[in-house]
């Protein structure tokens, strides 16, 4: 494995659809963990990252540990099925939902707002040199 002195990282912790202090144009690479949604579809995050987070002390208070869950994309609710995402497949696939179950149409909905705010922040931060090299 070769290393490049010149290399640097920094690691983040943060809300990744805010800028964080990153300049627009700085960053050449982004990681992230996936984007799970909420526990009842996906990963129950929160719940199998409390202990992890609270031995490597990333919450000042260990109680917030357990509340995680509301901080991470499609934690909280929308308060209605109002988007402006431009997605026929998402307003069709919610029309559908919300036809068995409004409260979780009102959750996907959360969940996709939220990454389309995560991914417009990435791409203002990412070189844009470098996006198609």
């Amino acid at each position: 494995m070769m290393s490049d002195k010149k290399t640097k990282a920094k690691i983040i912790y943060g809300d990744s659809s805010q800028s964080n202090g990153i300049k627009s144009n700085s960053a050449d690479c982004i990681i992230t963990s996936p984007p799970y949604g909420d526990s009842r579809t996906t990963v129950a995050y929160g719940q199998f990252s409390r202990l992890s987070a609270q031995w490597i002390d990333i919450f000042e208070n260990p109680n917030k540990a357990s509340g995680v869950d509301n901080e991470l994309l499609g934690g909280r609710a929308t308060k209605d099925l109002v988007h402006n995402l431009k997605s026929t497949y998402l307003d069709q696939s919610l029309s559908k939902i919300a036809k068995a179950d409004k409260d979780r149409a009102r959750d996907v909905l959360s969940f996709y707002i939220g990454l389309e705010k995560c991914l417009k922040q990435a791409h203002a931060i990412l070189n844009q040199i470098n996006i198609f090299a």
